[in-house]
């Protein structure tokens, strides 16, 4: 092998790595490319984490704010069924009171019938009185 044939082999070679090295570059591009895409997908991803995590701390908010609102009307509401309770205690008082005045009524009208018999017959007994008056006057 002389130095022609050597130089041809080396200058070939050459050619070969320059073609592979060409070949690989193009590669890596493509590679440089899709790992561009990925970078700009995962920044696209923490913005809509950062964003999701946004949403959920004012979902948070929202329901503490409503876990506070339910305390506050529960316990509204307590009141006022302890305040309907105490209504209804009073009302049963009521209902109690009225029947006892009622039946004292009844007592009194006839208290006051019996009171008015006796009145009858007293004034009945007056009148046959006065008119024995009358008689032993007349006699006398």
């Amino acid at each position: 092998m002389n130095n022609e044939e050597f130089q041809q082999i080396v200058l070939e070679k050459l050619s070969s790595f320059d073609d592979n090295f060409k070949n690989l570059k193009t590669e890596v591009n493509a590679i440089k490319k899709e790992v561009n895409a990925i970078k700009k997908e995962i920044n696209a991803i923490k913005n809509q984490v950062k964003n999701n995590t946004s949403q959920i701390q004012n979902l948070n908010e929202n329901v503490r704010l409503l876990e506070i609102q339910t305390k506050e009307n529960t316990q509204i509401l307590q009141a006022l069924m302890h305040s309907a309770e105490v209504n209804k205690a009073v009302q049963d008082k009521m209902a109690i009171d009225t029947a006892r005045i009622q039946g004292d009524v009844i007592q009194i009208k006839s208290d006051v019938l019996a009171i008015r018999k006796d009145l009858s017959m007293v004034e009945t007994i007056t009148a046959n009185n006065y008119s024995d008056i009358a008689k032993l006057k007349a006699i006398s």
